[in-house]
């Protein structure tokens, strides 16, 4: 896992930069340089789970085909079935006590 670190230079300076501008310039390398990851990863970098596609591709395949959640929510019969909420540990709790 990367981690970031927080360069401060108090004591000393380096060329023209001061402390804060320094700073600045390094988390604003930082940032362009997880955009560009973010980027690759998203578009370039081939996925085996994906059959050797690309997220990008992948999604371009499957979007006509992906149902809006309003379309989701407005066709869903909660006898049937029960919509998964995004917060798992809610949903073990609302299962437990079932």
């Amino acid at each position: 896992m990367a981690q970031i670190f927080m360069v401060s230079i108090t004591d000393y300076k380096i060329g023209s930069f001061s402390d804060i501008s320094f700073e600045h310039k390094i988390l604003s390398h930082g940032w362009n340089c997880l955009q560009e990851w973010q980027h690759f990863y998203n578009w370039n970098r081939l996925h085996g789970s994906l059959g050797g596609l690309s997220l990008m591709e992948k999604y371009c395949l499957v979007c006509d085909k992906t149902p809006f959640w309003d379309d989701v929510e407005a066709n869903n019969d909660d006898n049937e079935e029960r919509l998964q909420g995004q917060n798992y540990r809610k949903e073990l709790l609302v299962k437990r006590l079932k």
